[in-house]
């Protein structure tokens, strides 16, 4: 059974759905207890090597001092073995980052080390949780990385993360001033930056729909079979001998178990049967109405896709395979036939640029599925002028009379010239 790969908004999208089931669990079972029970439904997920505890680069990284990496190891302790858990409070982040022995540490140094760890890309912020009805943030579910991500990446994770890095850089706190002025020069000197996709989030997707929380996901994303046990190939192998006959398919049909509750019991009296016409019978079509749209089959999209994808430059095909990655599976042809009917027109100074545009319309839920070319209408038949045809008159007796004198009269010059000649 090949499951679903979900991007990477969805899966943060059923984080955020196991995380509230999570701690709504929680919160009935401290009612029971009589304790306090958490009112946000922030949480946190690895991305990382689920084998790797503690990556060397985090201890090598010279922008973090102890702190930082004594509190990305808190993270990656209280992570379940599902790869996603409640994301811990100040208060319960205190005792774990004390620098003085027998002395919890302040909420002060607790946001100066969350604030690092974000700056540094060790930790992504990827979805802020809103109540349905009022729009108020109820949490955030966080992303924990087992090596640094570029600052491209952390555009595409961290959408708020540049606003962070604007507040970080005036900073009261002259560590955290530090620190964003390194992540600034770093910002700036990635090339990917606003120029395509880059291909670690992809690594990234596989290993979060690899992980217990996100399989469920995707087991309880398979449709059920439509058509149940009924379609068997048994019912399909016996073909009709003419263009339309009386079907002899009934009785198995019915004896057939029923796929749901909802449709009419098998016990039914049966009724005689009728004629069944087959794919090749003729009928005739009343209908005059005239559709003005059209659908694309998929041969049509696939040469398109095609076509688009020979307009570009060896190098920059690559980058487009992995833009339409991330696009959801249902709305791949409607992108790839807006975005290679816009290519072939012409007009586009940056392709993949565009497509970035779409496939980020698609994965927001902003993409218009609907959309088809605009077919130009069809020029009136130019109609012929009729030529004018003067009306031919019979010639007069005089005017008759006077070409034969005038023809007898060039036959004697032509005789005496003649005659001069033998002469």
């Amino acid at each position: 059974m090949k499951l679903a790969r979900f991007p990477i908004s969805t899966l943060l999208d059923s984080a955020s759905g196991h995380l509230e089931a999570h701690l709504l669990k929680k919160k009935a079972e401290d009612v029971a207890l009589n304790t306090a029970s958490p009112t946000t439904y922030a949480g946190i997920i690895f991305s990382g090597n689920p084998h790797e505890t503690v990556p060397r680069k985090l201890l090598l990284d010279d922008r973090l001092t102890p702190l930082e990496r004594n509190c990305w190891q808190v993270f990656r302790l209280l992570i379940n073995e599902d790869g996603i858990t409640a994301f811990p409070t100040y208060d319960q982040l205190r005792p774990y980052l004390g620098m003085t022995p027998s002395k919890h540490a302040s909420r002060e140094t607790v946001a100066k080390a969350l604030t690092v760890l974000r700056l540094t890309r060790w930790l992504s912020l990827g979805r802020k949780v809103r109540n349905e009805i009022s729009g108020q943030v109820q949490g955030n579910v966080y992303l924990l990385h087992d090596e640094p991500v570029t600052p491209a990446e952390a555009l595409e994770f961290d959408k708020d993360y540049m606003t962070l890095l604007m507040q970080s850089k005036e900073h009261q706190n002259r560590a955290i001033q530090e620190v964003a002025a390194m992540a600034w020069r770093e910002f700036t000197d990635d090339a990917d930056v606003g120029r395509r996709l880059p291909s670690r989030i992809e690594t990234i997707s596989d290993r979060l729909n690899a992980q217990p929380w996100a399989v469920k996901s995707q087991l309880e994303a398979i449709p059920a079979p439509e058509f149940g046990i009924r379609t068997q190939s048994d019912i399909a192998a016996s073909g009709l001998s003419s263009d339309s006959e009386l079907s002899e398919n009934s009785g198995k049909q019915t004896a057939l178990p029923l796929s749901s509750d909802s449709e009419l019991s098998g016990k039914q009296p049966s009724s005689d049967s009728v004629r069944n016409p087959n794919s090749y019978s003729t009928y005739t079509n009343t209908n005059k109405s005239v559709s003005k749209s059209f659908v694309q089959d998929n041969d049509s999209i696939g040469a398109n896709w095609l076509i688009a994808l020979e307009s570009l430059p060896p190098d920059t095909r690559g980058k487009v395979r992995v833009i339409m990655q991330s696009v959801p599976e249902a709305l791949r042809d409607a992108v790839i036939n807006q975005w290679s009917h816009r290519c072939q027109v012409g007009g586009l100074s940056k392709p993949l640029a565009y497509l970035k545009t779409l496939a980020d319309k698609a994965k927001r839920g902003d993409f218009n599925s609907d959309w088809q070319p605009i077919v130009a209408p069809a020029a009136p038949p130019t109609t012929a002028l009729p030529t004018e045809v003067t009306p031919s008159v019979p010639p007069t007796p005089e005017a008759t009379q006077a070409a034969q004198l005038a023809l007898s009269g060039l036959q004697k010059l032509l005789n005496i010239r003649g005659s001069r000649r033998r002469g």
